[in-house]
């Protein structure tokens, strides 16, 4: 109010102040009644009032929120589902056309089954024809679709984000819609900014300066200092260190780097950036030395078990539980049956059954 009126309502103002300056005053009031006023008590001068916008508005006091951000593509969606069922309201129903001058006068036209229609004598072709019109409830629903995705964008909130599956090809694997969510859960951390930038901050601020000015008791902490929320900042920083580590003891597993890593040392530090206590999951090298050489004992137990026991399907001689039984290697078999029975080879000269024509010796001279 301006100082003339505040020296009315009984406010003590220094000499200084001019009648026609303004002045900032805290004031109770009931129905047109002034019960107190007195002069802002706070240094520096503040409203004790903090508001949270979803996304900043400079001009607005109130900010934009996600109603206002598809506001138009709510309404062309609104405006093609009205569409679609206006549509579907005639599609889906036939319009009949009469030809009353092939009637009998005086009939019904109430349609229903098993309805009968009397019609003149002498006049030929149909008289009542049914009308479908056509249905356009599918591209009225694309355009829905459309601007559906359009209001994602706007808003910065995808459907996949709370709930909707299938939306793109890239979904369908895990680590796909790990980064769709990461990239959608942007906005939403920006939003959570706003609420560090524009609550906790000046709320944090205010209760400083109302203890450094109105406070009665010995207070530590005195001095001009500025008050940070960092909630978002380090959870966002939080998230990259830990994605980095994880990426880094990928990297580290080579083992031409591998003997450069302190291991122990990289693993406590990703267990810290997800917030898990290294302290209490980890061990020490002397106990990881002993449950590695527990492991390896327990591996090497498994492998001798598995070399005692034969595979069930190698195949056996004789009728086995592998299949088909082998052959005698030493019957010379040649044959493809299985069997002792074969073509044989062929008895050269001089051998047993051996039919062919014995040449006559030949003289050398």
């Amino acid at each position: 109010m301006d100082a003339e009126y505040a020296r009315e309502v009984g406010i003590d103002l220094p000499d200084s102040v001019d009648d026609l300056d303004e002045v900032q005053v805290n004031a109770w009031v009931t129905g047109n009644k002034l019960l107190r006023a007195v002069i802002n008590p706070f240094t520096p001068y503040r409203i004790p009032y903090h508001a949270f916008p979803y996304e900043r508005n400079p001009y607005n006091f109130f900010g934009i929120g996600v109603a206002e951000n598809m506001d138009d593509s709510q309404q062309i969606m609104n405006g093609h589902a009205r569409m679609a069922i206006d549509n579907l309201a005639l599609s889906g129903s036939i319009v009949f056309d009469i030809d009353e001058s092939a009637l009998v006068g005086g009939q019904s036209m109430e349609i229903y089954p098993g309805k009968v229609f009397r019609r003149q004598a002498g006049m030929a072709g149909q008289s009542i024809y049914g009308l479908k019109f056509p249905n356009t409830a599918n591209e009225n629903m694309m355009m829905f679709d459309k601007f559906r995705q359009l209001a994602d964008e706007q808003t910065g909130l995808p459907s996949y984000s709370h709930g909707q599956t299938g939306v793109q090809s890239m979904t369908r694997t895990a680590s796909g819609m790990s980064m769709l969510l990461g990239a959608a859960s942007l906005n939403i951390k920006t939003v959570v900014k706003n609420l560090d930038d524009f609550l906790l901050k000046p709320l944090g601020e205010a209760y400083f300066q109302w203890n450094m000015q109105f406070f009665e008791g010995d207070i530590d902490v005195k001095g001009d200092l500025e008050v940070k929320a960092t909630g978002t900042n380090s959870l966002m920083q939080k998230e990259v260190r830990s994605q980095r580590l994880t990426m880094f003891l990928q990297t580290a597993q080579s083992p031409a780097i591998a003997p450069f890593v302190k291991i122990s040392k990289l693993v406590s530090e990703l267990a810290y950036s997800l917030d898990l206590d290294p302290d209490e999951i980890l061990n020490d090298p002397e106990e990881a030395a002993i449950m590695a050489q527990i492991i390896g004992m327990q591996n090497a137990g498994q492998n001798t078990s598995e070399e005692a026991q034969p595979n069930s399907q190698q195949p056996e001689a004789m009728g086995g539980l592998g299949g088909t039984p082998q052959a005698p290697q030493e019957l010379g078999v040649t044959g493809t049956g299985g069997g002792n029975i074969g073509i044989g080879n062929v008895p050269q000269s001089g051998e047993d059954q051996f039919s062919g024509t014995v040449a006559p010796p030949t003289r050398t001279g």
